[in-house]
């Protein structure tokens, strides 16, 4: 049988202490009824391309595509699947290790605010399947695939206990080229949707 859950992460080396966070977070906060898989690629790939590999063999009906560095506080679950009862994508609200949210505004958005983009995304897995893969990215990807879910009928909106602490890993990767490139693949994309 499969489980209920299934929370897919991409990773790179050097973040190995911040996915051992995160994956302990998923399990000690997730209910215990709840059955919950979590599956980490770590294969040198974009974040894009790691959820598209991991999400290509899930049959769990509800999929989590997350960071590494993402941890959920109590009540993410419970939170998330109601959002998804409303047909609804839950934006993660997103705060510092010292408490404070991430992003001034967005971080700060009432109960049921309709959001633009989700920073990673709780889904029914047909709904996946339905939007199609991820760009080949780590940055941009969650402004594209927030496009291509409301497109498709499923907005973005805040559900308030769906909060997350930022556990803020290095990002040695993103250099200012690839920054540039993958934001021109993000806005060739919305030139031709």
């Amino acid at each position: 049988m499969a489980p209920l859950v299934s929370v897919l992460i991409g990773t790179v080396d050097g973040r190995e202490k911040y996915l051992e966070q995160t994956i302990a977070a998923y399990h000690d906060l997730t209910p215990q009824h709840v059955e919950l898989e979590v599956r980490v690629s770590n294969e040198g790939l974009t974040l894009g391309a790691a959820w598209n590999r991991l999400a290509a063999d899930t049959v769990s009906p509800i999929v989590l595509l997350g960071p590494d560095d993402m941890a959920p506080h109590p009540g993410w679950w419970q939170a998330g699947v109601q959002s998804l009862v409303r047909r609804r994508v839950p934006q993660p609200l997103c705060f510092r290790v010292s408490g404070e949210p991430v992003h001034a505004v967005h971080d700060t958005l009432g109960q049921g605010a309709q959001s633009t983009w989700a920073r990673f995304f709780l889904l029914w897995r047909p709904w996946l399947k339905r939007v199609g893969p991820f760009l080949d990215a780590s940055w941009f990807i969650d402004l594209d695939y927030s496009d291509r879910l409301t497109a498709a009928g499923h907005p973005v909106a805040v559900e308030s206990g769906f909060r997350f602490t930022h556990l803020d890993a290095p990002r040695d990767w993103l250099t200012p080229e690839v920054h540039q490139a993958e934001e021109q693949m993000y806005l060739r994309t919305k030139v031709t949707s």
